[in-house]
């Protein structure tokens, strides 16, 4: 019988909590590298003049981290990510993909 060793957490110096609004990925025979990005509006130059201009907004994006995973860890995470998926649709509801969203909006103009 093999012994398990006792694991024990810290946090690292460099922790950061970072809010994903968007990710760009490479798939490689290695596994896959996930670059996780954060972007943020500037609207001060679409406020100026008398009508807002979507045009003349500014988005600001930032490369927070990039996640190297190995084909073993990919795999742990696409069903990791599926269960909660599924979980969090249990309780709240439907979550619409990007291409249902778009939709709608076509729709309505």
């Amino acid at each position: 019988m093999s012994e398990t060793p006792d694991v024990q957490t810290s946090q690292s110096s460099t922790f950061k909590e970072i809010n994903v609004t968007g990710q760009v990925s490479n798939l490689s025979y290695d596994g896959m590298k996930l670059i996780i990005l954060h972007d943020s509006p500037d609207l001060q130059k679409a406020l100026q003049g008398d009508q807002f201009k979507m045009s003349k907004a500014i988005i600001n994006r930032e490369i927070e981290c990039t996640l190297n995973l190995s084909p073993i860890n990919l795999k742990a995470w696409s069903i990791l990510f599926q269960q909660e998926l599924e979980r969090y649709e249990k309780l709240f509801g439907v979550i619409l993909s990007p291409e249902e969203i778009n939709e709608k909006f076509r729709n309505q103009g």
